[in-house]
């Protein structure tokens, strides 16, 4: 008797000589870290561009659905917000992650304060309100994911209690998201261009 085919894809198991972060002759699948620029800021956009990237292929409901991308995406803006904001106080100190203090953290709220004042430091007459606007969503964030681990985990153990991630969070609207990290990220990124220019032209 003939097998009947339930027209699942055969998906193959793990083989002897599998080699997950191998090279490639082909230039359309191969990532070249060695060409990876190794500064918190390229960092920071790697992430926007993967969480962007990720939004729009949920919006047009290609291979993904909002349901199962908002997860990663709110992962991939947070941190995209957190080495957004270290680059901006170690270029604006001019010092590394260590002599910042801030190599351990992932305290939004306290990330942004410090490069806050690195930025009234450097431009004392920059609108508040731009401020107060970016300060609003970075500290939204924060509420959310104080830690980081809420997008990541669906149960978090805190002082030895247990309790479910993200339940504040019932609907998420990833297009709006995505328009809201837009701007930030233009305000961010340019602060960041604006110091690099300042920092090399005192040299």
């Amino acid at each position: 008797m003939p097998k009947i085919s339930l027209g699942v894809p055969k998906v193959p198991w793990p083989k002897k000589g599998d080699e997950p972060f191998r090279s490639s002759t082909d230039a359309k699948s191969e990532a070249r870290l060695d060409m990876v620029h190794r500064s918190l800021y390229s960092y920071a956009l790697a992430y926007e561009e993967a969480a962007d990237r990720l939004v729009n292929c949920a919006l047009r409901r290609r291979a993904v659905y909002p349901d199962l991308a908002v997860l990663p995406v709110m992962f991939l803006y947070r941190h995209y917000l957190e080495l957004a904001l270290k680059n901006i106080i170690c270029s604006g100190r001019r010092c590394g992650l260590e002599e910042a203090g801030i190599s351990n953290t992932h305290d939004l709220s306290r990330l942004w304060r410090d490069a806050r004042s690195v930025l009234e430091e450097l431009w004392p007459g920059q609108s508040r309100i731009e401020l107060a606007t970016v300060q609003n969503c970075v500290f939204e964030f924060h509420r959310h994911d104080e830690s980081s681990e809420e997008s990541r985990y669906p149960v978090l153990r805190k002082r030895g209690e247990k309790r479910e991630t993200l339940r504040s969070l019932a609907r998420v609207d990833i297009r709006n998201l995505k328009r809201v990290m837009a701007g930030i990220a233009e305000f961010l990124d340019g602060c960041a261009d604006a110091i690099d220019d300042m920092n090399s032209n005192s040299q």
